[in-house]
């Protein structure tokens, strides 16, 4: 499961780049121009819609429009219920054990919209975290999740030594150390007099 993983993994890379690499090439051979942003810049949010309102039918348009929105909310409603139940059944139960289901879903809903609300927060520092685009910012985060799990994963593998505490603590430490890292990359165009922050925050993704 973890190779098949990990053979999957590399299909976003084909996903964000080729159809970019064609709009080039489409640009280049004077099939249409593609959009540039305030810096004179191509503007890489742009050139998938450039490419499906260019090159595509109107009904072929409608179709991988309404494809790409029904994804996006299939991917938001697991995403907020997951989140709730992975909330309400792990964590608020074991606290309140004698709660009724009526008041678990109302605490589910409670905590699905606390959810919505942070996405919501969250976008405007997505351009700060990465400024190489979606498929950047991707690598980013995942790149400052995935260390801790992979390690405890390994060990717990390779070494009769784990323990449930240590594994435990390895996660939280590791999610400590990259919530700080995020911060300081957030941070650091804003407090640009704080050589430490300004150091950890320009380190590569793949280095820390």
């Amino acid at each position: 499961a973890t190779i098949w993983g990990a053979i999957l993994k590399i299909s976003p890379v084909l996903v964000f780049l080729v159809p970019g690499m064609i709009a080039w090439a489409l640009q280049a051979n004077g099939v249409f121009t593609l959009p540039l942003n305030a810096k004179g810049n191509i503007d890489g949010a742009k050139v998938f819609p450039t490419l499906v309102t260019e090159l595509l039918p109107s009904g072929v348009r409608g179709m991988v429009v309404g494809g790409l929105l029904a994804a996006l909310m299939s991917s938001l409603s697991s995403l907020f219920n997951s989140c709730s139940s992975l909330f309400t059944i792990d964590i608020y139960e074991k606290l309140r054990p004698n709660a009724s289901e009526k008041h678990l879903v109302t605490v589910g809903r409670l905590a699905t919209g606390v959810v919505v609300v942070l996405g919501i927060l969250w976008i405007p520092i997505m351009p700060m975290v990465s400024k190489f685009g979606l498929y950047g910012y991707l690598q980013t985060v995942q790149a400052y999740l995935a260390p801790p799990i992979t390690a405890v994963f390994l060990l717990g593998l390779f070494s009769r030594r784990i323990n449930s505490t240590g594994a435990v603590t390895g996660l939280v430490l590791g999610f400590a150390l990259a919530m700080a890292k995020l911060g300081c990359q957030i941070t650091n165009d804003q407090i640009p007099n704080l050589p430490v922050i300004a150091q950890l925050g320009q380190m590569n993704w793949l280095y820390f």
